[in-house]
């Protein structure tokens, strides 16, 4: 998954759940980087999800990494 396509399915999850703008800048700069970090340190993004979860946004980000 690249930092696009993450950015992509968050921007969906958010507009579901009716996010103000400035949330949704600062999630998607969240989102970027640990796509990012994923792909440069840990040989690459294996899993992504956002969802929320009781009152909560949930960000999930796995990679190759041991």
């Amino acid at each position: 998954m690249s930092c696009e396509q993450a950015r992509e399915h968050a921007r969906r999850v958010l507009a579901d759940c009716g996010a103000p703008e400035a949330v949704v800048t600062d999630l998607l700069t969240v989102v970027s980087e640990l796509v990012a970090d994923a792909i440069r340190h840990a040989g690459g993004v294996t899993g992504f999800d956002i969802h929320r979860r009781a009152g909560q946004l949930v960000i999930e980000v796995s990679d190759q990494c041991l």
